[in-house]
């Protein structure tokens, strides 16, 4: 399993893993794919600020991203 920080920006997420985009996407992080978002927001965006904006369960995502094989850490 791939290990993700839920603090760590989904700029740098996205870019060390271009793959979590789409993941993140399908995930409810529906935003992500317009042009531009992830370079701005994604600047300061984490996925524990995501959850929270978007109301969504952080163990539901930590439970869908390891399905994909990522193990999401540093749960607030």
């Amino acid at each position: 399993m791939r290990p993700l920080s839920a603090n760590e920006t989904i700029h740098r997420l996205v870019k060390q893993d271009n793959n979590l985009k789409v993941i993140l996407h399908d995930i409810g992080f529906e935003e992500i794919v317009k042009p531009g978002m992830i370079s701005t927001v994604g600047r300061f965006m984490t996925i524990n600020k995501g959850c929270t904006m978007r109301d969504l369960d952080i163990i539901e995502v930590k439970e869908k991203l390891k399905q994909h094989d990522y193990l999401l850490v540093d749960i607030d």
